[in-house]
């Protein structure tokens, strides 16, 4: 659950593309696609 929290604040909050994300969260690229669906706006 935090990382998704994570992803998300980098998200919305620094606007960070998705690549930048999973480089951050220590993740795969593919699972931060996974959460997309939480990131609609």
């Amino acid at each position: 659950m935090r990382k998704i929290k994570e992803v998300l604040r980098l998200r919305f909050e620094l606007g960070l593309s998705q690549d930048q994300i999973a480089r951050r969260c220590g993740i795969s690229p593919s699972a931060v696609t996974q959460n997309r669906p939480l990131m609609v706006t």
